[in-house]
């Protein structure tokens, strides 16, 4: 071997040397390089997890906030469309107290209609009587010929038209 130049010596204490250094790094070097790689793998490991986790949390989330907008958008067109309803309501029930109102305003003209035409019927009776006797009382006081008998006829209309034209501009007042 020394002709290759290996020197026994050397090459035993070079291998004892390097036995001793695997036997003292796998005694106190390796086990806690080891344990450290073992460590950084499970925090690598843990790293990945929790990023799936938070990954499939958004995704949830994401799921979630989808759902929730839907429902809101449920709600908010429940929203419209009872507010569409009550306005409607409302609309109605305005409608009904208006034609309520008119129909009730409508029966008191009616009724002072014919309230105002019974008085006015009664003031022509009342006077159609005054003028019949006015008449039979001109009548009895002289004796008529057809000729005062037309102008007392003329006379006596004339005076029930003026009578009842001032009646009417009264009852206009």
């Amino acid at each position: 071997m020394e002709a290759l130049g290996i020197n026994g010596a050397n090459l035993i204490f070079q291998i004892i040397a390097i036995v001793l250094l695997l036997f003292v790094l796998n005694r106190y070097a390796f086990p806690p390089i080891l344990r450290i790689l073992d460590e950084r793998a499970r925090l690598v490991r843990e790293s990945l997890e929790a990023a799936e986790k938070a990954r499939q949390d958004v995704i949830a989330a994401e799921a979630r906030g989808t759902q929730e907008l839907q429902a809101a958008r449920v709600q908010a067109q429940e929203i419209v469309s009872r507010a569409r309803e009550q306005s409607e309501q409302t609309v109605a029930q305005s409608r009904n107290a208006a034609r309520e109102e008119a129909e009730k305003v409508r029966a008191q003209f009616e009724q002072q209609m014919a309230s105002e035409q019974t008085r006015v019927r009664e003031e022509l009776r009342q006077e159609v009587a005054d003028l019949a006797i006015l008449a039979a009382s001109r009548v009895v006081r002289r004796s008529l010929d057809e000729k005062q008998h037309r102008e007392l006829i003329d006379e006596t209309l004339r005076e029930a038209v003026a009578n009842q034209q001032a009646q009417q501009g009264r009852a206009a007042d």
